[in-house]
C-alpha cells in the first residue's frame, strides 16, 4: 500500500510540474500626475499579452512616485491599474485578469528632488502563463489548451486584401487539420481579423468585392476543414474586423502582416 501511495504521489509531483505556469512582468511608465494609456503604451500591452500562449492570469499593480500627499499618490496609482484593467477588458482580457490595485507611492533612497523618480511612475502588468500550446512530435501536434483559451497559430497570414493563406502559411493550416484529426472531441472557433481599418471596421476582400474580408478570412479556413472531413458541428466562425489588432499602431508592413489573421477560439476539448 505505502509503495502504490508512492507512486500515486510520484506522478502527481511530475504532473504538477509539467503544469508549472511561468511568470513575466511589463512596466508601463508615466509623466508625473499622468494615468492615461499612451497609444504607444497601449500597443505595447497588446504586443506582450499576445505573445503568450496561454495566459492563466493578470495582475495589474499602478504605483506613484513620492511626490504629493500620500491619499493623491494612492488614488493616483489605483486610477493608472484601472485605466490598463478597463483598456484590457476592452480587448477581451476580462477573465484574465485577478488582481487590479494600486499601491500608492514608492520611495527612492533619495527623496530631495522637485521632479520625483521616473522609475517609480509606473504599472505593472504581470502575467502568469503556460508555453505548452502545439508540441511538435513526429511531425505531429498535441494541443494542450483549456476552454476559453485562444491561439494565435505562427506564420499563419493572408496575402493584402484577399482571404487566400500566403504560401507560407500552408503548413500552418495543415498542423490545425491534424490537431482536429487526432482529437475528435476539440471544438473551435475562427475568427478573422484584419490590418490597416481604425474603429473595428472590416475591409473590402478584393476576391469577392464585399466588405467583410474577416468573414471570408475565417470562412476561407472554415471551409479548407469541412473539405477535410472535419464535422461542421466542431467548427464555427466569425469576422471580427479591425477590433483587436496585435500590433497597433501599424507603422511597418510587418506590422500590417501580423494583423492579416485568422485566431482559433477553444470552445470544447
Amino acid at each position: 500500500m505505502k509503495r502504490n501511495f508512492l507512486l500515486f504521489f510520484c506522478f502527481n509531483f511530475m504532473f504538477l510540474s509539467l503544469l508549472k505556469a511561468n511568470q513575466d512582468t511589463l512596466k508601463i511608465y508615466y509623466n508625473i500626475n499622468k494615468s492615461e494609456l499612451s497609444q504607444e503604451n497601449s500597443s505595447k500591452i497588446i504586443q506582450f499579452l499576445n505573445s503568450f500562449q496561454i495566459i492563466e492570469r493578470i495582475e495589474i499593480y499602478g504605483y506613484a512616485d513620492y511626490l504629493a500627499s500620500n491619499d493623491y499618490n494612492l488614488n493616483l496609482s489605483e486610477e493608472r491599474s484601472l485605466k490598463i484593467k478597463d483598456f484590457l477588458i476592452q480587448k477581451g482580457f476580462a477573465n484574465k485578469i485577478k488582481v487590479n490595485m494600486g499601491k500608492g507611492e514608492l520611495l527612492p533612497e533619495i527623496t530631495d528632488s522637485n521632479e520625483g523618480v521616473p522609475e517609480n511612475r509606473r504599472s505593472e502588468i504581470i502575467v502568469i502563463y503556460h508555453e505548452k500550446l502545439f508540441k511538435k512530435t513526429e511531425n505531429k501536434i498535441i494541443t494542450d489548451v483549456e476552454v476559453g483559451d485562444k491561439i494565435v497559430l505562427k506564420n499563419f497570414n493572408f496575402l493584402p486584401g484577399r482571404h487566400y493563406l500566403t504560401l507560407e502559411s500552408q503548413p500552418e493550416l495543415e498542423k490545425l487539420l491534424s490537431a482536429l484529426s487526432e482529437n475528435p472531441r476539440l471544438k473551435i472557433e475562427i475568427q478573422g481579423h484584419i490590418c490597416c481599418e481604425i474603429g473595428g471596421k472590416d475591409g473590402m476582400d478584393n476576391d469577392t468585392y464585399t466588405n467583410n474580408l474577416s468573414v471570408n478570412r475565417a470562412k476561407y479556413i472554415y471551409d479548407y476543414l469541412i473539405k477535410n472531413n472535419i464535422a461542421t458541428d466542431r467548427l464555427s466562425y466569425k469576422g471580427l474586423g479591425s477590433i483587436k489588432p496585435l500590433i497597433f499602431p501599424e507603422r511597418t508592413e510587418n506590422d500590417q502582416n501580423q494583423n492579416r489573421r485568422v485566431e482559433i477560439l477553444i470552445l470544447q476539448k
